[in-house]
């Protein structure tokens, strides 16, 4: 391939999903540069990288700094690898002039309370919610607003962190608090926490592709979650919409509105959306790739993935996303650990003999201590189920069972 077929494009964090967003673009024979936005971000995203991915590794370094090093590379894109890259990588993309999504709007695209207002500007429908910077403000905005059922998570984050179903002012209060002075997955204290009304419905996300303001679905999968311990909201299982269901068009319709009051304009974006009474209603914008999958899985099963639409849309912008279409029912299961103790790890090869089992993932470790799962870090992992429904509603039915016996954990020798 000519030297001019290889384009060099920025990763900024690479870690995590951006692990994923690296390989596809080296598999499109790109060079990756990758740029840190901190010194060091959490220990579970850290663990992530992949060093043989990238070509060369700016680090973490004054952004004047980046920009020259930058220039010099002729970089032609600069993507988000991660949430905690999305704002450096958006500041770089429009001070080397390289396509991106709308500064002005920048902060909509982060935190949940700007983007609210952002959708009530445009006339997108938008759930009820506030910021709050005490728990005084949050009980007297329920009360004001006839709320006795609310969420309460940071304004930013991500994973789950510290989101909290509510039922009543001292739950309210409780979970504000917890929000208010602690820190996130990104090392940033949060000084408000977001109380939003608490909404019944089915849940959803949207995974995109944007290109020079042109917005391309790459797939919709519907969420089904449960209820974890102290209020905290599990991810249970997940199956993709098909295109041709008469949900995709109502979700797809109201998800370019939202890109667009949003400003999204290139590359990837991560919507999670609710509809009560048939109405979808974001409830979460992300300008990345969707986390915690595997998308050589996504392609072996449909085609093609977020990861690989997206990093064929850094290359040329002309190409337009192709959705994804799995021909048999799959099911994406987040593991629920309910016994805290030391990691066993017989239960791999028992998932992954299972008759649809398409692919595991774990984020065990040997001797480490595995918690109670109370939110998506500490979920063991993920697993593929694909196949006719009535196996893979089998499998499924096996693994709950064997996670109710405590299959990933030998009990934490007693006390003398």
């Amino acid at each position: 391939m000519p030297e001019q077929d290889h384009p060099t494009i920025a990763v900024v964090d690479a870690f995590s999903s951006g692990v994923h967003l690296a390989r596809a673009l080296c598999r499109l024979g790109a060079k990756v540069v990758h740029v840190r936005s901190a010194e060091r971000l959490d220990p579970y995203y850290e663990a992530t990288f992949r060093p043989e991915l990238i070509s060369l590794d700016l680090g973490f370094a004054p952004m004047t700094h980046q920009l020259r090093t930058l220039r010099a590379l002729r970089v032609r894109r600069v993507l988000p690898g991660t949430e905690s890259g999305v704002q450096l990588a958006e500041k770089l993309a429009a001070h080397l002039d390289v396509p991106t999504n709308l500064d002005r709007l920048a902060r909509a695209r982060r935190d949940k309370h700007a983007m609210v207002r952002a959708l009530e500007i445009a006339e997108v429908p938008a759930p009820r919610s506030t910021a709050v910077s005490s728990t005084h403000e949050a009980e007297q905005w329920c009360a004001r607003a006839g709320l006795n059922d609310a969420v309460v998570k940071p304004l930013g984050s991500a994973g789950s962190d510290n989101v909290r179903v509510c039922h009543g002012a001292t739950e309210i209060r409780s979970a504000v608090a917890r929000v208010l002075g602690s820190v996130d997955l990104f090392g940033r204290r949060n000084d408000a926490a977001l109380v939003q009304e608490y909404l019944d419905g089915p849940e959803f996300y949207i995974n995109a592709v944007s290109s020079t303001g042109t917005h391309s679905p790459v797939e919709i999968w519907r969420y089904t979650k449960s209820d974890g311990p102290d209020g905290s909201r599990l991810f249970d299982y997940e199956e993709p919409v098909h295109p041709n269901d008469a949900v995709w068009h109502d979700l797809w319709s109201y998800s370019v509105r939202a890109l667009d009051a949003l400003g999204f304009r290139n590359g990837p974006s991560h919507l999670e959306v609710i509809m009560p009474d048939s109405q979808p209603l974001l409830i979460d914008p992300a300008a990345r790739l969707g986390g915690g999958v595997l998308p050589e899985t996504n392609e072996r099963l449909a085609g093609t993935s977020h990861a690989l639409e997206t990093a064929t849309a850094a290359i040329d912008l002309h190409q337009r996303a192709l959705p994804a279409v799995y021909p048999e029912t799959t099911r994406y299961v987040s593991l629920v650990n309910h016994r805290a103790g030391t990691a066993k790890f017989d239960w791999l090869t028992e998932f992954r003999q299972l008759p649809t089992s398409t692919a595991v993932h774990t984020t065990l470790e040997a001797d480490v201590p595995v918690p109670v799962t109370t939110d998506l870090l500490s979920s063991p992992g993920f697993l593929y189920l694909h196949g006719p429904r009535e196996a893979v509603l089998a499998d499924y039915a096996t693994i709950r069972k064997r996670e109710a016996e405590g299959c990933y954990t030998a009990a934490s020798p007693v006390s003398r």
